[in-house]
């Protein structure tokens, strides 16, 4: 037999299983649908079943043919961006689930509450306070009334007791006076309402302070004291009973001291300085920018190059301009590299440019990356992940060899 207490728990588990996490990534792809405006696989000219090889292969072809660097087209920047989100979303088995899921009952409508949470992504800080104020207002209106039915109940619940030999109808119209005028203190007026109180207490504090102000303008300055009667008030200095030698060296170490400070505010100062410059980046700041970028902060997340600069102590704008040398540098090693590439499959020998590739994408994707070694080996044209994965074992045991000899 189930108790009350573990229907409530079905009920609530059963409401926690019904719920779905709304992850950055369908996000994105929502907001992409709705950019390309498109259907994906006819961006690509691939069929809905097509495999992930042929995805690949639509995704090299659509990519050089809207890269800037080879298309002039005053929308080649975005249309390049697009063929990327796309090949982002038809790759991943789970997210091309999600999209054909969309193109078979459409994007969410008013009825899911993605639909609304999208719209609050999108608003300003403006238009975000504005809705938030005129719910607290419907908030606030609502349990006005809920409070006028509670005490009506409360009132209509209660009896007239009147003693003997007095007159029922005379008590029974007193207590409906009263009733009456209970209740219209109860009952929800436009002068009850938020925005009128807020106003109201706007006022009276713009009235405070004008009266504040000209009780200051209005108040009778203090007076000055003379020298005698400063000279009377002033404390006599005490009578000390220390030698002479030692308050000397005393007077002696604290001057020391006190001449030591300037110069050590500014050296302080001159390597705060140093350690704060903007504009100067290392190798080891761009790794931690990557770094930032790819999984702490990821692409959708809100004020995320703010965090970003946060993080690192340096200005917004310096991270922008960092993350857009990065992108810039990275996108045309990866076209030279794979434009000047020539596998050779019976060998299994690793090519310059294949060794520079790898390294760019063991930074790009560092340790802890889900699907790691599955999106570096998609970087590396003509190798696998087992490639991958053991060419980087070959370079683990090379450094590990060299240091052995070293030491």
């Amino acid at each position: 037999v189930m108790t009350p207490a573990s229907e409530w728990l079905m009920l609530l588990l059963s409401i926690i299983q019904g719920c779905v996490a709304w992850d950055q990534q369908e996000l994105g792809m929502y907001d992409l649908i709705e950019e390309v405006n498109q259907n994906f696989y006819e961006l690509f000219g691939i069929e809905p079943t097509a495999t992930t090889q042929e995805v690949k292969k639509a995704y090299r072809k659509m990519s050089l043919e809207w890269h800037p660097d080879r298309n002039s087209a005053d929308n080649a920047a975005e249309k390049f961006r697009q063929v990327v989100g796309v090949y982002e979303v038809l790759k991943d088995a789970s997210m091309r689930e999600k999209y054909d899921s969309v193109l078979e009952n459409g994007m969410p409508d008013w009825r899911s509450g993605i639909y609304y949470y999208r719209r609050y992504r999108k608003m300003g800080g403006a238009e975000a306070s504005l809705l938030l104020f005129i719910a607290l207002s419907g908030g606030h209106y609502l349990m006005l009334w809920g409070s006028f039915f509670e005490k009506r109940l409360v009132e209509n619940q209660r009896r007239v007791k009147t003693k003997k030999g007095e007159n029922r109808k005379l008590a029974e119209e007193e207590e409906a006076a009263r009733k009456e005028q209970v209740l219209s203190e109860y009952r929800p007026t436009f002068w009850k309402s938020l925005p009128v109180i807020l106003v109201q207490f706007g006022c009276s504090l713009f009235l405070l302070g004008i009266s504040s102000a000209k009780e200051r303008m209005t108040a009778v300055p203090p007076v000055e004291e003379t020298e005698e009667e400063e000279e009377i008030r002033r404390p006599r200095r005490p009578i000390t009973t220390e030698p002479r030698e030692e308050r000397v060296a005393e007077v002696a170490e604290v001057r020391a001291v006190v001449a030591d400070v300037p110069e050590q505010l500014m050296m302080r100062e001159e390597d705060e300085k140093e350690k704060i410059q903007e504009g100067v980046w290392s190798s080891e700041d761009m790794a931690e920018l990557v770094k930032l970028a790819t999984i702490k902060f990821p692409p959708g997340m809100g004020m995320r190059w703010q965090h970003m600069a946060k993080a690192m102590g340096r200005s917004v704008e310096d991270v922008t301009t960092a993350a857009r040398r990065i992108k810039h540098f990275q996108a045309t090693e990866e076209l030279s590299a794979r434009q000047s590439i020539k596998v050779d499959q019976r060998s299994g020998e690793w090519s310059k440019e294949e060794q520079k590739l790898l390294e760019g994408a063991l930074v790009k994707y560092p340790k802890g990356t889900e699907e790691r070694w599955e999106r570096i080996a998609e970087e590396l044209p003509g190798r696998t992940k087992d490639e991958v994965v053991e060419r980087f074992k070959q370079l683990a045991q090379m450094i590990k060899a060299k240091k052995e000899k070293r030491g």
